[in-house]
């Protein structure tokens, strides 16, 4: 509770795991904001039943009872452009027509993302790149092998991808690069800018600059310990913490200093935090409601939306919704209400714990219709709150906001990558110019250490590399058989008693099957080089390890965990 009124920085922390944050919404149809629009959401007439879908402009019921999904699989997508996914088992379907929803073709996709474009970005099975196909399913392009994910929907006619080097860039529909690889960290296009670095990936304090969609340098970003929550321009308008930066990276006004938190803007209009209370204030810096309220206040169409009296008990969650004025007046509240959905800037979806209704913006009920189910989707950007919102982490503790919904490629050339990582295993006697043996003295004629032996006190690995092979972060270490240094100077006589390697898959994507993939690349690569099996399962910290060693003289072993996510290099005994 208290950490949801105090963090300045979140967009999206939860009061309980169905209550929605509160961050400015854009209205609908007033800002040239370029998300993919969401015609309608999934709901559940009955518990158990099939889905139908609820046009989030009216409430309507486009249809019901029409489509089942396999409870373990997760829920439908909303419908963006007019189609749909349904996930199964193995991966997703696409289907069209909300009214009465039509499969695209007979295909089963292993990932997938949304329809904008006129395209799809998907993989259509295991070991396969990433393509972009039309709404019949048609493949319009097969992206190239080095991209590892792109983003699963194109704004501003761009798509934001990622290659092997970690590098970011953007393409078009017809799967052409339009804006190079060239980025360390990038965000998708919002109305015609994106916000990109060059800095160093490692760097704690990165330098930010605005560019358009012909890659162009629109402005620089210059302050310090920028601090953007939601690293993309909403309503014209930049938020980082408590400043407000506009399209030519300068800033809007100045913040007064009791003014701690600013949430993106919607139409105009921001909450803002002052004293630990929220209130609403506009572009130029000018108090519209004071702040008085507990929680931010959400923009609808014709109202401000904020919460109020929230229960403490864990057993009874509850809390009331209040629908105000632009003068702050009161027009309606909602009482004991256990979670909410904001579908649009004028559709709400109201659980009291016992079945979900819809109400207007203004908190007026549309009809006299339940439901069993409709999807949580949080109060963020509208229009399309449901769409950013729909790929969120579900977890309590999650804290930020999530602007891409990767679709990661499953091909993965775990060969190449094997001998890329082992690369170094340059003869008998030594790795990457590191001899076995060799003293500490002698690493440092080839290797920089720091000049501060204190670093490496009481320490016998020393990380003389890190690369990046098609996107799996790998770090390279020397063993030193004593200590490197203790609290007096160097030990420059320890000597290298072998090299560990390990490569990090989470950084490479969504590979599957990799850990098995990776470790049979690495067995066919050392085996083709005149090594044979020595021992299989053998413990080392908890982990087991095959060993393996090849003939010559001196011989040496290379020992990969079962997994993969350790190997061993040093002279046999």
């Amino acid at each position: 509770m208290n950490n949801f009124k105090q963090n300045s920085n979140l967009c999206l922390l939860p009061i309980a795991a169905s209550l929605l944050c509160m961050a400015s919404c854009s209205s609908n149809g007033s800002s040239n904001q370029s998300f993919p629009e969401v015609e309608a959401v999934p709901y559940l007439e009955t518990e158990g039943g099939r889905y139908g879908f609820i046009s989030t402009s009216s409430g309507e019921i486009l249809c019901s009872d029409e489509i089942k999904v396999d409870v373990l699989a997760g829920n439908l997508s909303p419908a963006v452009n007019g189609v749909f996914k349904v996930p199964t088992t193995d991966g997703y379907e696409y289907y069209t027509n909300t009214e009465k929803p039509e499969k695209i073709n007979n295909d089963q996709y292993l990932r997938g993302g949304f329809y904008t474009e006129s395209c799809i970005p998907v993989v259509t099975e295991q070991d396969k790149t990433i393509s972009l196909i039309d709404i019949k399913g048609n493949e319009i392009a097969k992206l190239g092998e080095d991209i590892i994910c792109v983003n699963s929907y194109f704004s501003d006619g761009l798509l934001l991808f990622k290659n092997t080097e970690n590098k970011y860039g953007y393409i078009d529909n017809k799967g052409k690069i339009v804006i190079p690889a060239k980025f360390t960290y990038a965000q998708p296009f919002n109305e015609g800018v994106a916000v990109v670095s060059n800095s160093d990936a490692d760097k704690t304090s990165k330098e930010f600059f605005i560019i358009g969609t012909k890659g162009e340098t629109v402005a620089e970003l210059k302050l310090d310990n920028l601090n953007m929550s939601v690293p993309m321009y909403f309503d014209g308008v930049l938020v980082c913490g408590n400043r407000v930066v506009g399209k030519d990276g300068k800033l809007l006004f100045r913040t007064p200093s009791k003014l701690d938190y600013v949430s993106q803007y919607n139409d105009g209009y921001a909450s803002f935090r002052e004293d630990d209370s929220f209130g609403v204030i506009d572009k130029k810096g000018e108090v519209v409601i004071r702040a008085k309220y507990d929680y931010p206040l959400t923009k609808m169409r014709n109202s401000f939306l904020f919460i109020k009296h929230v229960s403490e008990s864990d057993e009874d969650f509850y809390y009331n919704i209040v629908f105000i004025d632009y003068k702050g007046e009161q027009i309606n509240e909602i009482e004991k209400v256990s979670s909410h959905s904001i579908l649009s800037d004028n559709l709400v979806a109201v659980y009291d714990g016992n079945g979900y209704y819809l109400c207007d913006g203004e908190g007026k009920p549309i009809n006299n219709d339940e439901y069993s189910f409709i999807p949580s989707y949080s109060a963020m950007f509208n229009n399309n709150s449901t769409f950013i919102s729909s790929f969120q982490p579900d977890e309590d503790d999650y804290i930020g906001t999530m602007l891409c919904d990767w679709i990661y490629s499953d091909y993965l050339p775990a060969d190449k990558v094997a001998a890329d990582i082992l690369n170094g295993m340059n003869s008998a006697s030594e790795f990457d110019n590191i001899k076995y043996g060799e003293t500490l003295r002698e690493v440092m004629k080839n290797y920089q250490f720091s000049a501060l032996w204190r670093d490496y006190a009481y320490q016998t690995n020393y990380e003389f590399k890190n690369e990046v092979k098609h996107g799996i972060n790998v770090s390279y270490n020397i063993v030193f058989n004593e200590y490197i240094a203790d609290d007096s100077d160097y030990n420059y006589d320890a000597k290298v008693d072998g090299i560990v390697i390990i490569p990090d898959y989470t950084t490479a994507g969504n590979y599957t099957n990799i850990y098995e993939k990776m470790y049979a690349a690495l067995v066919k690569n050392i085996t083709a080089n005149g090594f044979v099996t020595y021992a299989n399962g053998v413990d080392i910290d908890g982990q087991k390890l095959n060993y393996f060693v090849n003939q010559a003289t001196p011989s040496y072993f290379v020992a990969i965990s079962q997994d993969a996510s350790l190997i061993m290099v040093g002279e046999a005994d």
